[in-house]
């Protein structure tokens, strides 16, 4: 407490610190995401300090939708709805809603952790769902497992993402190799709305097989 008497809090809200052999995982509780990861003191992600406010949706829970809604608006079931606008300079809502809430820890053990939100209806959203997002920490890797249920009376529209910012040690990834199993990619204006969709033989974006990212521009 400061000396006015008012509670401090962390910018990311509340640390779960989840360990596991080599590995260790914090996850916090504004917004239900990934703040920090290491293998042997080695950071698996380019994360960000307990007391900053996440930046990019680094490590972020990206829900009821992911990227980016044109001007906010979108319809569902016939009904047209209107977003507040997140992403202002580009006239779109981006990312959902979930990752600047507060999540509440459901169950915690010393490798694993489950938290939950509950999302009520509001402007743009008028819906009801209820998400919970388990993190199971091993020897070898972490384990993300989401759940979301509709818990109001009508249909809802959801879809979800994850925003993990992955560091590989150096300070470019050019040299890096990169494999993406992945037959076809989508093409976006300038404003990250996808347009349509292509197939990668032929493009710059074929990494079916692993090679050096060089100075291809993936987003």
């Amino acid at each position: 407490m400061s000396e006015s008497g008012s509670v401090r809090v962390l910018a990311s809200g509340e640390q779960v610190k989840l360990t596991s052999g080599r590995m260790r995982l914090t996850v916090v509780t504004v917004g239900g995401g990934l703040r920090e990861l290491t293998c042997d003191g080695w950071a698996v992600l380019d994360g960000y300090g307990p007391d900053e406010v996440a930046s990019g949706a680094n490590g972020q829970a990206l829900m009821p939708w992911p990227n980016r809604l044109a001007n906010g608006v979108y319809e569902f079931e016939g009904n047209r709805y209107q977003l507040p606008l997140t992403e202002p300079d580009k006239h779109n809502a981006i990312h959902g809603f979930a990752r600047w809430l507060p999540w509440n820890v459901e169950k915690r053990e010393p490798s694993r952790v489950v938290l939950t939100l509950l999302l009520y209806p509001r402007a743009g959203y008028p819906f009801a769902l209820h998400i919970a997002i388990e993190y199971t920490l091993s020897h070898s890797g972490i384990t993300i497992t989401t759940t979301a249920r509709n818990a109001g009376r009508s249909a809802l529209p959801y879809a979800n993402g994850f925003h993990p910012y992955i560091s590989v040690g150096t300070p470019a990834v050019d040299p890096c190799l990169l494999r993406i199993a992945a037959a076809s990619w989508l093409t976006t204006d300038d404003r990250g709305i996808p347009t349509g969709r292509k197939p990668v033989v032929g493009s710059e974006y074929d990494f079916r097989t692993a090679r050096e990212i060089g100075a291809t521009r993936l987003d």
